[in-house]
């Protein structure tokens, strides 16, 4: 059994171009920076108005993303529908 405390919170969206990108809102990163992963591209910092801009995306459409940064990476995560914004800030002092 995984322990909860091994999980990792993520976010799954849309680029304007289609493209689906995963957020680690409390993963940390440069200052006003949130860590992302998309295939094309690897793990990469995003900014925060860069996130706000993509768009919901669906299970069907972040599978493939999902089984790789699961599967073939190792994370343990945890998917959440948007970025709890006081922990956000919480984590980035």
């Amino acid at each position: 059994m995984t322990d909860k405390k091994d999980l990792t919170d993520v976010i799954f969206k849309k680029t304007k171009d289609g493209e689906t990108i995963a957020f680690f809102p409390y993963v940390k990163a440069n200052a006003g920076n949130i860590l992302s992963y998309m295939h094309m591209g690897q793990h990469s910092e995003a900014s925060y108005d860069f996130y706000l801009a993509c768009k919901k995306t669906n299970a069907e459409e972040y599978k493939e993303l999902y089984g790789e940064l699961t599967n073939t990476i190792g994370y343990n995560l945890k998917i959440v529908n948007r970025i709890n914004y006081s922990h956000y800030l919480q984590n980035k002092r």
